[in-house]
């Protein structure tokens, strides 16, 4: 259900703003298809920017000294994984009393008894949710691994698109270093699958790494190209499989 419907807002941001992809349609499907509120949705998806805008807030300067030249090979390694490091650990450190407020906030409002399509929001069961998270950190370093991780799958799967296009001067460390840029714009979700602000970001970062500017241009075209056609895919063979968790509670 959630593979379904995050490959559902992906498929379809590249038609609306993508904001509207991720908080919308996501939430929308994942609803259709399972059994839980809207906001449990909504809420796994704003847990995941603010993870993501976080994450990138932090590797930023390490980014920038390798965009600079202060930071290349080995030592721009380093860089990012002690900026990861201490993201992970404020993460966790953090979370817990912002959890612990959104828990107590989410109990008041369903003291409250709202009237109307509020009630299906079951704020009394998020809250609890949360109250449990707030008091096991096994879970919040798990995700937030699990987030660097993605990160890292990322910058991977740029560089392979690289790779595939045959742009021997776009490697690893290149995007790695390129993709904070890249993603911030990415996460305004102003345009449709961030048409424009993605391809900004790595052609500023690319050529602030001395990436010749015709490979720098085919990467960001081609990128473009391969991951739209890549996700769509995705999306369509999401959509056939079947999906179970309907009335179950579960979804």
């Amino acid at each position: 259900v959630y593979y379904r419907s995050f490959m559902a807002g992906r498929a379809l941001g590249f038609l609306l703003p993508q904001g509207v992809g991720d908080f919308g349609v996501r939430a929308v499907v994942q609803r259709a298809t399972g059994s839980g509120s809207l906001l449990g949705p909504m809420a796994a998806v704003g847990l995941e920017r603010a993870l993501d805008a976080t994450l990138v807030a932090l590797l930023a300067p390490a980014a920038l000294a390798g965009l600079l030249g202060r930071l290349v090979g080995t030592g721009l390694a380093w860089g990012f994984g002690l900026a990861f490091g201490l993201w992970l650990v404020l993460f966790v450190l953090l979370s817990r009393p912002v959890f612990r407020g959104l828990a107590g906030f989410l109990g008041w409002l369903a003291g409250r008894r709202p009237a109307g399509r509020l009630r299906r929001l079951r704020l009394g069961e998020t809250a609890e949710a949360v109250r449990r998270l707030a008091e096991r950190p096994g879970p919040l370093w798990t995700a937030g691994a699990l987030t660097g991780l993605r990160y890292l799958l990322i910058a991977a799967q740029f560089a392979l698109v690289a790779r595939a296009l045959g742009l021997g001067a776009v490697g690893f460390l290149e995007t790695l270093a390129a993709l904070p840029g890249a993603q911030a714009g990415l996460m305004l979700g102003l345009t449709p699958g961030g048409l424009g602000l993605l391809e900004g970001g790595f052609y500023a970062g690319l050529r602030a790494q001395a990436v010749p500017s015709d490979q720098t241009a085919a990467f960001v075209l081609g990128q473009r190209v391969l991951v739209t056609l890549f996700t769509l895919s995705l999306a369509a063979l999401a959509w056939l499989l079947p999906v179970e968790g309907k009335g179950r509670g579960d979804g």
